[in-house]
């Protein structure tokens, strides 16, 4: 019995041990674990490895701090060729010290039972930049970030992308994408660039730059206008039930749709009786699905090789083409739109496949 409690004491005593170490553990805002800091002065970390030394390094990054001490117990690497390789890789492998990072400097020397290691680091960003990077796992959540970002008119966006292996014109294409789900947004789709840090990687930091056109109206109070003037059109035609249907909806839009292929492309236009093009014809009706809480999405793709706009809806369970064909708007399947000559990307869209085709809208 003795022996039995023993055990025990001595597996409890472990496990709490365990737990003060876990609790010791830092964390940065960027994500990079240390293993901890050794005073309540968190430019002062411990490594004892490799990785804890590259860690230790972007948790100095994440926290924009410009000096730091790093010192490595029961270290048994060579020291100055780990700091040479641990600077490269934050610098030009690791995506927080590739975006913000111009320089890191180090110096070492040997502290009786352990390394102490100076680190200078010169930054490219400022720490308000380092701190407004969001994360986006995957395209549709880099699409989402971007259209939350066209909303405001924002001018920069920066993105901690992962699952993510495409290059700058790829993200590009999503930007685009964004736009055309943004329809308060759309009174011109804004010059973009983008850059990626590292170019390559599993995970990387994509820098978004947007410069939107001039405007005699500031864009905000344009696009409160444009949401006001949506609504009113709504309230102008209640719906017959709880909500208005789809046909209702491009009822509404046929009322106010004036077709000129030489018009402007904004949904302000088109939905204000002005002279608009099949995209503003696209964007106005996605404003008014979006307000009255149904699934749409815009789709930029051709027709007989030249650009053509429309809308997946949802639609009884499942999803249908809306396309303008200039004697109305009507649903078709995927094999239907090929049929009539349309083409585009098929990824990231909804399927359209199955149920009752060729039905007319809003009649």
């Amino acid at each position: 019995m003795k022996i039995r409690l023993l055990a025990l004491t001595v597996a409890v005593a472990l496990l709490l041990s365990g737990c003060a170490s876990m609790l010791r553990r830092s964390y940065s805002s960027a994500g990079a674990h240390v293993d901890y800091t050794l005073t309540e002065d968190q430019s002062i970390l411990r490594a004892e490895s490799y990785r804890g030394l590259v860690d230790a390094m972007l948790y100095f990054v994440g926290e924009h701090v410009s000096a730091g001490t790093i010192r490595l117990y029961n270290y048994t690497r060579p020291v100055e060729i780990d700091l040479a390789s641990a600077r490269q890789e934050v610098l030009e492998q690791t995506p927080l010290g590739a975006f913000a990072v111009s320089d890191i400097t180090c110096q070492f020397s040997r502290i009786v039972s352990y390394y102490e290691v100076e680190v200078s680091i010169s930054y490219s960003r400022s720490a308000a930049e380092i701190q407004a990077i969001r994360s986006a796992v995957g395209g549709t959540a880099i699409r989402q970030e971007l259209s939350r970002a066209m909303a405001e008119f924002q001018r920069e966006l920066t993105l901690r992308v992962s699952y993510f292996s495409g290059d700058e014109q790829a993200l590009l294409a999503h930007a685009l994408r964004a736009y055309y789900d943004t329809p308060l947004a759309a009174f011109g789709l804004p010059s973009l660039s983008v850059a990626l840090y590292p170019a390559v990687g599993t995970q990387r930091i994509a820098h978004f730059t947007l410069q939107w056109p001039d405007s005699d109206t500031p864009l905000p109070q344009r696009s409160e206008e444009l949401r006001s003037h949506a609504r009113q059109l709504l309230a102008q035609t209640p719906s017959a039930g709880e909500q208005h249907t789809l046909d209702e909806l491009v009822a509404i839009m046929a009322q106010v749709y004036v077709h000129d292929p030489a018009g402007a492309d904004d949904p302000h236009s088109a939905l204000s009786g002005r002279p608009a093009t099949l995209q503003g014809w696209a964007l106005g009706l996605e404003l008014l699905c979006q307000l009255a809480q149904m699934e749409s999405t815009l789709v930029s793709g051709a027709r007989d090789g030249l650009a053509e706009y429309w809308l997946i809806v949802a639609h009884e369970g499942g999803y249908r083409h809306l396309a303008f064909t200039g004697e109305g708007a009507a649903l078709y399947t995927d094999d239907e739109m090929t049929a009539l000559g349309f083409s585009w990307n098929y990824d990231g869209y909804p399927r359209c496949e199955s149920g009752p085709t060729g039905e007319e809208a809003g009649q």
